[in-house]
């Protein structure tokens, strides 16, 4: 049934503790197909994104286009391969749920998650790795979210 009655919802924001070149969080959640979140591999804490709506929502599916439709002008910038997908419900101050994690494909195209969760007022997405070992940075381009 989510499904059939599922319908767009966008974050009141988007936030993260690190994005470099004028690539902030909010370049994500932005519906521009050319723009994205980017963020050095450092090798400390893995970097995260996180989405914060207005209120509680019937979180359906987390969409995640991990490439920019302009062509990347580094070799050292990839995309996420692998995400941890973290619910915030209401009520629980600050507490994040884990999903299991996601294997995101290499291609330009959507990519739904299904979670199923009620009461979601943010979700984070913690980039667990690269899509190349030798990636010094990384970006997503595009992050949605349907609600029921």
């Amino acid at each position: 049934m989510d499904e059939i009655l599922q319908a767009e919802v966008r974050p009141s924001r988007a936030t993260a503790p690190f994005s470099i070149g004028g690539k902030g969080a909010e370049s994500a959640i932005d519906t521009h197909s050319n723009t994205s979140w980017m963020v050095n591999l450092d090798g400390g804490k893995p970097p995260h994104l996180e989405a914060t709506f207005p209120g509680p929502n019937r979180l359906v599916y987390v969409f995640i286009t991990g490439m920019a439709s302009q062509p990347v002008t580094s070799g050292a910038e990839q995309r996420p391969a692998k995400v941890l997908i973290s619910v915030r419900r209401e009520g629980t101050e600050g507490a994040f749920q884990n999903f299991p994690e996601v294997e995101v494909p290499q291609d330009p195209d959507r990519h739904g998650y299904y979670i199923g969760a009620d009461n979601v007022t943010a979700v984070k997405l913690t980039i667990l790795a690269p899509s190349s070992s030798e990636a010094k940075t990384v970006s997503m381009a595009g992050v949605q979210f349907t609600r029921r």
